[in-house]
């Protein structure tokens, strides 16, 4: 078995175009090809690769993947939506081996785009970024909208993080402007899982 990762820290530059064109390319040459769509925001290769919407999980409550017309298996968050304009936030408990069960609905934004950058504070709260309406918000573990700190320069929010001396301070990115703003919170941030 062979993995080929294609991946990049900016949107719109063809990844999935890319992806889906090797994918295609090897099903061809090999017969035995997989697509692990990872893209949470704007996933779209079960779409360019014609999966149809099937949403079929296990008895465990694990994703099955989907299948292109040409034999492609595809495993993607956007099998599990009704459309491809969901603005949905995801929850599934991280289990010890690394599986993930009961994945579901968490939150469902409203408006033209949906989450891009979160994060997780010390009780379990989540901070979203909500793309294109210049707002993030704050959720309980639960769901539950406890804030929302409407941003200053630009709609186009991209990125959040916990810093500051107390890691109280989420620093908040606008991709328009460039700018970087921040907004002190009550509880402070998580230290992310990469990070410790």
């Amino acid at each position: 078995m062979h993995i080929i990762a294609v991946m990049s820290g900016k949107g719109g530059v063809g990844k999935s175009f890319v992806a889906t064109g090797l994918a295609a390319a090897l099903q061809r040459r090999t017969g035995r090809t997989a697509v692990l769509d990872a893209d949470i925001t704007g996933a779209s290769v079960p779409h360019m690769l014609g999966v149809p919407k099937s949403g079929r999980v296990d008895a465990e409550g694990r994703l099955l993947p989907g299948m292109s017309p040409d034999g492609i298996r595809v495993s993607s968050m956007s099998l599990m939506l009704p459309a491809d304009e969901e603005t949905l936030i995801w929850r599934g408990p991280l289990m010890k081996d690394g599986s993930l069960t009961k994945v579901g609905v968490f939150y469902q934004l409203y408006g033209p785009s949906g989450p891009d950058g979160l994060a997780m504070d010390v009780e379990g709260n989540v901070a979203v970024v909500h793309a294109r309406s210049g707002n993030v918000w704050l959720f309980s573990k639960k769901g539950v909208p406890l804030l929302r700190v409407e941003t200053c320069a630009g709609d186009i929010n991209t990125n959040i993080a916990y810093g500051g001396v107390d890691n109280r301070v989420i620093y908040i990115t606008e991709s328009e402007t460039g700018t970087v703003m921040r907004a002190r919170l009550p509880v402070a941030g998580r230290a992310m899982y990469s990070h410790q």
